[in-house]
């Protein structure tokens, strides 16, 4: 079992999520909206992307950088570009 972050809760940060915790690891999922973690946290599912895809009480959601990376052994970068964007300051797309 390894520890994940998926940065992006997002329908395909989401449905990564619940497959990697299905698969056996611990899994955290950031998102940078508030409203969307409070939305995941209650309802443990997200209502306007998956609704009807249950979000285990095991999988954590934050909206705190440092709880989705710190400690682990894997990160995966689910966000949008608009984001990708905002951080980097660049506007063309990466591959990687």
């Amino acid at each position: 079992m390894a520890k994940v972050g998926v940065l992006g809760a997002g329908s395909w940060g989401t449905a990564l999520a619940i497959l990697l915790h299905d698969n056996g690891h611990d899994v955290t999922v950031w998102s940078i909206d508030p409203k969307e973690v409070e939305m995941l946290s209650e309802k443990r599912e997200h209502v306007s992307k998956l609704p009807g895809v249950h979000i285990s009480e095991e999988i954590m959601i934050t909206n705190e950088m440092e709880e989705a990376i710190k400690g682990k052994r894997f990160l995966s970068s689910c966000s949008s570009f608009y984001l990708y964007k905002e951080y980097s300051g660049k506007d063309e797309a990466v591959c990687c």
